[in-house]
């Protein structure tokens, strides 16, 4: 969580530390990044979106922004799943919207036809409704714009309604914990 993102800052150069090595999470990147440029501590982190880096000199990542993992996304499903039915699960997020902005951006391009879209809280732990959601709206690809540990309880959740569309995530969201036997992505 963002403040709580502050405050381990804090807490780290209060420790005399030099600069800062950032995880995954694109709403604790933001909130760190503007601490970092009042502090002016060094700070190194995963993907983040573009927004509000302008003239900051003490952030920097050598990962794509969250814009570009949004249009990378949509060169896939481009790819991969032309004429097929695209749904879109994402956080309700600030930080996470600019990459679905990006590949909605990309489906109009390409004639990508979004079915349905759908917002979820931060560890909502039950996603029955969106994936009925997606499944009544004949999504065939639904794109999981969600942490690892979420898009893993998605995924075994669609299993356990019997709805098995194409998940289009970023791999490492399957590192953590398998899907279980039989599921797709």
């Amino acid at each position: 969580k963002p403040d709580t993102a502050v405050q381990a800052a804090t807490a780290c150069k209060q420790k005399g530390i030099f600069f800062l090595l950032g995880g995954i999470s694109f709403d604790q990147i933001p909130a760190v990044r503007n601490w970092a440029e009042t502090n002016r501590m060094l700070y190194l982190h995963h993907t983040a979106t573009r927004e509000g880096t302008a003239n900051q000199h003490f952030s920097f990542t050598g990962l794509p922004s969250t814009e570009k993992m949004g249009e990378t996304f949509g060169e896939v499903v481009a790819a991969r799943y032309r004429g097929k039915k695209v749904g879109i699960i994402k956080r309700n997020s600030p930080n996470w919207e600019p990459g679905v902005d990006a590949f909605k951006t990309l489906a109009k391009k390409y004639g990508i036809k979004i079915v349905a879209e759908r917002s979820v809280a931060q560890n909502q732990g039950s996603y029955t409704q969106e994936l009925l959601d997606m499944s009544n709206n004949g999504a065939e690809v639904v794109w999981l714009w969600e942490n690892a540990l979420d898009s893993t309880q998605i995924v075994q959740q669609a299993k356990g309604q019997q709805y098995n569309p194409q998940f289009p995530l970023v791999p490492l969201n399957l590192t953590s914990q398998a899907p279980g036997p039989g599921a797709r992505n």
